[in-house]
């Protein structure tokens, strides 16, 4: 309840109506997952004009197990982004049986408590891209892949696609306005 992504109360029970199903993943053990995303849009108002404002937030994998039982696991984040979905969200890939998820975030969120409400990602120049992996048992570990900063690219998590579940295809953008290489291109490919 604490977070306004969900509620345990007695005929409200649920996720909030901001969360959409992202996308499906058959695991090898055969359990089925459903991507939850906390996302939406709303317009931000001045004087002399509207901006939209792009939310991503808390990722929720519902795991639906062969035996009938189903898991549930939070990985929290909080982003927001003006004029379009180019750094928020997240991309993911399975490995056996388990999950790893791709997204911009926070550096200090890397390491904060699970049951604590992210920081908010701020300026995706002073981001990490995390990997998030969620086991077989519904249990989360997070690691920082990279700092946006210290690359001084942009990783564009909405260009970047996962390649046959073996490698994710980077699209990063520079940190500049003015430089003249402003796209680079990478392949994250992990051992099994």
């Amino acid at each position: 309840e604490t977070d306004r992504s969900g509620s345990v109360k007695a005929g409200r029970a649920g996720m909030s109506d901001y969360f959409r199903v992202m996308g499906t993943n058959i695991r090898m053990d055969g359990s089925v997952d459903i991507f939850t995303e906390k996302n939406y849009s709303y317009e931000e108002r001045d004087s002399n004009s509207n901006t939209d404002i792009y939310v991503a937030d808390d990722i929720v994998v519902i795991n639906y197990k062969t035996d009938g039982r189903v898991q549930y696991t939070r990985i929290p984040k909080s982003q927001t982004e003006r004029e379009g979905y180019n750094y928020i969200s997240f991309k993911w890939m399975k490995r056996g049986n388990d999950l790893l998820l791709f997204y911009n975030d926070h550096k200090d969120n890397v390491s904060r408590d699970l049951s604590r409400r992210p920081y908010s990602m701020g300026d995706v120049r002073r981001a990490v891209l995390v990997m998030a992996t969620v086991d077989s048992r519904g249990e989360l570990t997070r690691e920082a892949v990279y700092d946006n900063k210290e690359l001084d690219m942009v990783t564009m998590i909405k260009e970047s696609e996962v390649f046959n579940n073996e490698a994710l295809i980077l699209y990063a953008e520079r940190n500049r306005v003015f430089s003249k290489q402003r796209i680079r291109f990478g392949r994250l490919t992990l051992p099994y």
